[in-house]
């Protein structure tokens, strides 16, 4: 047996598998997922994860072959295929480790070709310094890992070694024993945050309410948190939850981790703030003499930022604690309202809609509802749960754990919501802001409104959708069938092009070899990752070595606010389609949904409008052209080879730099398709590609922009061009894949009949 080394132990898997769970969990939340696991090496950690995934889950299983030995081969093929096609559903590839990525480049196409409503892609481990292709990106990422071979948790050495419960290399030298032991390091850190964290592992305390909700404890909501949003439904499930106490259904029920941080005497509440406030209320109903109103306020106080629609937190929960009597009052007349519509909406909006007042009427109503009414039953069941209710409670002292904190475990009796990149974010800006001596409050409610403004204008580019289609005759139900043609954005979507921006930027301050040796796999990095390691290095000094530089430059709001100007600008141009010429219309539709590398780069307009900041002549110029870039090397591009991504990231940097004109990028965008038109139009468009359907709907969209090159051929280039083509499509249809379909090959027969018809008439 060979010397290994153990990399990842047992205790980091379990961990960082339960943070994924929560992850997918909390964003494939209302849908039904289909779950795909690549065999063999998959199949442990998709057993881990599958079964934390809270969530109505299909499961399916394909097998790929493309190792052989400790070498990756090139060679790639169906051994196992899907019992059912994927079209139409949300789906999630599993997959042990990417490292060139050229199987799940093979994969994914195959997916694609089927039309899914949704297609992501989860990876155990992900091996950056050996990616070859550019269209994988990992949605969720377990571990990032070095340039080394692995073994163990369902990974192998020619079938051998699957089943080691951790993940270890094979190690040949003491100089490379060395060096797994830095990179084990290394692993370690990406879990536990910081240098402190991993050697204390900070150890997490297992307590009842009694002890976390004793009155010598204070608690501090810090601004970075969304404001107390829990509804009657949450409270439904907590009071049932925690009757189960008094029926005899539990001995004991567990409301789930909470995170806080120590600062000037107070307990930060990183994770946790919408259970402390509501039980805080109902201890304060069911046993005011220890939880008086007065002992509340000395044990929470809310900082949440406010802006002009919402008032300050902290004063909307004194008028509650202080007027409570009116608040019971006025709720007690809503109550005799018929209409339970009516009644609803007048309890949500009373006392300028105060949650907090509101939330105790609900609490009193599912107590009553319990047969929890009178002094001595309330008392009971005040002690009862304050015995018997525990949470895990994790102190994170003055440091943020990384993981911990930006994966919240689910919560296994309550209803909160876990926190995700874009709330990570905002709370990393508010350390930040401080770290640099700035306004951190003010930091916080500049992405507060940022991320307000983007809910705003998704829901008036819908509306505005909808009264067109009306305008038009489309009524109601035909509008729910109809495809958007408007296109709405999210917050992901500004911190995915604001990623770009800061490695663009971080490339642009590099000279020489330096600038021309930047690390490409950060272009690839999903959003999370990346965040995660930015705020690594900025605020702690601590990340991986593609980290260097990104703490010279600045990070701000104003950046991502023109990002999201650009966005609403082309959602407001797409919706109305005639600002926008065909041309234009065309290309800016194929580079954002058509071509196989549109999910890779489909936010280069978005980009290059940020830059620019006008929507002109040059605007639509870089539009068509890389538009024709990726539908020519769609056409011609087999399962393992790509090479559109060194030159796309030039383009990306030179956007960025401030030392090129639009101009000056379109000629250079230009330049590089003169040569490859010719190669394209001429050489590549061969038999074996041709055959895929969907190879041959892309080239049909090219011709038709080729018209009037191809309508009078005077050179001799241009008749064999046009007999290559009139032969592309008069040939009869071929399925050669596996996943090519009856219906596939009836619509492209009306497409090849509808071309051949062209054809002929030129």
């Amino acid at each position: 047996m060979k010397k290994m080394i153990e990399l990842i132990d047992e205790e980091m898997i379990a961990s960082r598998v339960c943070q994924m769970a929560e992850e997918i969990t909390k964003d494939y939340e209302g849908k039904e997922l289909t779950l795909i696991s690549i065999l063999k090496g998959s199949v442990y950690f998709f057993a881990d994860l599958s079964r934390k995934i809270k969530l109505d889950t299909q499961t399916e299983f394909i097998r790929v072959s493309s190792y052989q030995g400790e070498n990756s081969t090139e060679k790639i093929e169906f051994k196992v295929g899907l019992d059912e096609l994927v079209t139409g559903k949300d789906v999630l590839v599993v997959e042990d480790i990417i490292d060139s990525g050229r199987t799940l480049s093979f994969v994914l196409d195959y997916l694609r070709e089927q039309k899914p409503n949704s297609l992501k892609l989860c990876a155990f481990l992900d091996k950056p310094e050996r990616r070859v292709v550019s269209d994988v990106n990992v949605d969720y990422v377990g571990f990032i890992i070095p340039n080394r071979f692995v073994i163990g948790y369902g990974m192998d050495l020619d079938e051998k070694y699957r089943n080691l419960p951790a993940v270890n290399c094979v190690i040949d030298s003491a100089e490379d024993e060395k060096q797994a032991e830095e990179d084990k390091k290394q692993l370690k850190l990406q879990v536990y945050g910081s240098e402190q964290n991993l050697n204390r592992k900070m150890t997490p305390e297992l307590m009842n309410l009694k002890k976390l909700l004793s009155t010598d404890r204070r608690y501090y909501v810090p601004f970075y948190q969304r404001p107390y949003d829990w509804d009657e439904r949450n409270i439904t499930k907590l009071i049932e939850t925690l009757n189960q106490l008094n029926n005899g259904e539990k001995e004991y029920v567990f409301l789930g981790n909470m995170e806080f941080r120590e600062e000037d005497g107070f307990q930060q509440i990183i994770d946790g703030q919408q259970r402390i406030t509501t039980l805080l209320i109902l201890l304060n109903y069911l046993y005011s003499e220890a939880y008086s109103d007065e002992e509340i306020m000395k044990m929470l106080k809310i900082k949440v930022d406010s802006n002009e629609e919402v008032e300050n937190e902290q004063r909307k929960f004194e008028d509650f604690l202080n007027d409570k009597e009116s608040f019971e009052q006025e709720l007690a007349e809503i109550e005799n309202y018929s209409n339970a519509k009516l009644k609803n909406d007048k309890i949500r909006n009373s006392r300028n809609n105060n949650v907090y007042g509101v939330n105790y009427y609900y609490l009193k109503r599912a107590l009553e509802d319990a047969n929890i009414t009178t002094e001595k039953e309330k008392l009971a069941f005040a002690e009862n749960i304050l015995k018997n209710t525990y949470v895990v409670a994790i102190n994170l002292k003055n440091e943020i754990q990384e993981h911990e904190a930006i994966n919240i475990f689910d919560n296994l009796n309550t209803t909160g919501k876990p926190l995700g990149t874009n709330d990570i974010f905002k709370i990393k800006m508010y350390e930040y802001a401080k770290k640099n001596h700035k306004d951190e409050a003010e930091a916080v409610s500049s992405i507060n409104e940022l991320y307000n403004k983007i809910e705003t204008t998704n829901s008036e580019i819908i509306e505005k959708e909808a009264t067109i289609r009306k305008s038009e005759g489309a009524g109601k139900s035909e509008f729910s069938e109809i495809n958007m043609i408007s296109e709405t954005f999210s917050k992901d979507d500004i911190l995915r092009v604001y990623k770009f921006i800061l490695i663009a930027k971080v490339v642009n301050q590099k000279k020489g070899k330096a600038k021309a040796s930047y690390k490409s796999e950060l272009f690839t990095m999903s959003n999370s990752n990346f965040y995660y390691n930015l705020f690594l290095k900025v605020l702690d000094n601590r990340s991986q070595k593609q980290f260097e530089g990104f703490d010279e430059i600045s990070i701000n709001i104003q950046e991502m606010q023109r990002i999201y100007e650009a966005y609403a600008k082309l959602a407001d141009m797409i919706l109305e389609v005639k600002q926008m010429d065909a041309e234009t219309y065309f290309a800016y539709k194929m580079l954002r949904g058509y071509t196989r590398y549109s999910s890779a780069y489909d936010f280069l307009p978005v980009l290059f409008l940020w830059k620019f900041q006008k929507i002109d002549s040059e605007f639509n110029r870089f539009v068509i052209h890389m538009s024709k870039y990726f539908e020519y090397y769609s056409m011609v591009n087999r399962k393992v080879i790509y090479s559109v991504k060194t030159f796309v990231n030039d383009i990306i940097v030179k956007i960025v730099d401030e030392n090129y004109s639009a101009i000056q990028i379109n000629n250079l965008i230009e330049e590089e398709l003169k040569h490859l038109e010719e190669e394209v139009l001429t050489s590549e468009l061969e038999a074996d590609v041709a055959n895929v359907w969907w190879n041959k709907m892309i080239a049909c969209l090219v011709i038709a922009k080729e018209r009037e090159r191809l309508k009078k051929p005077k050179t001799k280039d241009n008749k064999e061009l046009l007999q290559r083509y009139q032969r592309l499509f008069t040939r009869k249809f071929d399925i050669e894949h596996i996943y090519a379909t009856e219906n596939n090959e009836d619509q492209f027969d009306r497409y090849r009949q509808e071309y051949v018809r062209k054809f002929n008439d030129s």
